[in-house]
Formats: structure tokens, sequence, C-alpha cells
């Protein structure tokens, strides 16, 4: 890809498509991309979350953030969840850990997010039913596409995410359309209780 840009949220190797974006908060623009970065510190290892603009939407990919500057620290979450805001509307797209521990519910609080996309479950897509679930009972309203088998395909369109079943024995599905928050998705089976 000729025109592909690199962005690490620490000092990253030298290049002229590639940026680096150390300290607590930092970010980079461009007059059709901004990169936004708020990090934290854990396991030895710098960590970071990213809020990009580009394109007309708004993407959060929440990485391995913590919200802490080191182990033991106090959290940033909520000052890094304003400078965010400050900078962009809420995320059309939010990637983020599928947990409702601290930090998690501050960044999904912080930042609204259209919606979320679990992650971090390592082969075990199953866990997502639940964890949208849980939110759904911690008050968050907030449309959780959940994938019911490896291959399901989500495709962001007009401010709604279409879910494309994954095919079974080569037969497809029609794309069923997520609902509002809190509802349920046109074509879709109800959750399992």
């Amino acid at each position: 890809m000729p025109d592909i840009r690199y962005f690490f949220g620490w000092r990253g190797p030298a290049g002229d498509r590639v940026h680096s974006l150390p300290g607590p908060r930092s970010s980079w623009s461009s007059p059709d991309l901004r990169v936004l970065k708020v990090n934290s510190r854990h396991a030895g290892v710098d960590e970071v979350a990213f809020l990009v603009r580009v394109d007309g939407l708004v993407l959060f990919h929440g990485g391995d953030y913590q919200g802490r500057p080191a182990r033991g620290a106090a959290t940033n979450v909520l000052e890094d969840m304003r400078y965010l805001r400050a900078a962009a509307p809420p995320p059309d797209l939010m990637f983020l850990g599928a947990w409702t521990g601290a930090p998690y519910l501050e960044v999904i609080r912080g930042l609204q997010p259209k919606v979320l996309f679990p992650g971090h479950w390592r082969k075990r897509e199953e866990k997502y039913l639940g964890f949208a679930e849980e939110l759904r009972g911690l008050g968050i309203r907030v449309p959780v596409p959940c994938p019911r088998r490896r291959g399901d395909a989500f495709r962001y369109r007009g401010g709604k995410v279409e879910v494309e079943a994954a095919a079974s024995s080569g037969a497809g599905l029609p794309p069923r359309t997520l609902p509002p928050a809190g509802g349920r998705a046109r074509g879709a089976a109800p959750d399992p209780a």
C-alpha cells in the first residue's frame, strides 16, 4: 500500500511514513487524518489506545490500555477520556476488550460509542454475548455486534452495522441489521438468556 502510515504510541522506528506519538497524550494531524493517543503502562511495557478521525468516521481502538501511568499508580482514565472527547465526537466504532471492570466501563461511558466491537477473548467468541448482556444490565445501551460463528462479517453503513452470518455448508445467509441500542436485530435470533 503506497500511502500507508504507521503510528506508534512511543518512539518508534524512523521512516518517512512512521509517526511516533510518545508521552501520556499526543496527536498527529493532516488534512485527511487525525490520530490521538492515550497511554498507560503495566506489565513493564507501554500500552496505548488510539482514536482516529478519517473518511468521516471516528474509530477508537483500546489496545491494552489500562489507564494508569504505572502499576499501582492512580488512574488517568477520566482525564484521558476528556482529552479524547474534546478533540472528537463520540466514536462511530469502538474496539475494546470485553470486560466490565476498570478501566473499560470508564472508557465506554467517557466516549459513548455508537457501536462497540468486543475483543481480546482469543478464540472464545461465545463470551461476547455475555459481555453484551452484562453491559445492558449495567444500563449501557450500545449495540455490541457479536459473532455467532467464525467468518461472520460486519459492515458499517449509514450509522448502522449490518451482520452477514458466515455461510454454513456453502449456503449464504441474508444480512441482518443491528438494532438501536438495547433492541434485537431484524432477522436475528434472540440472544440466549
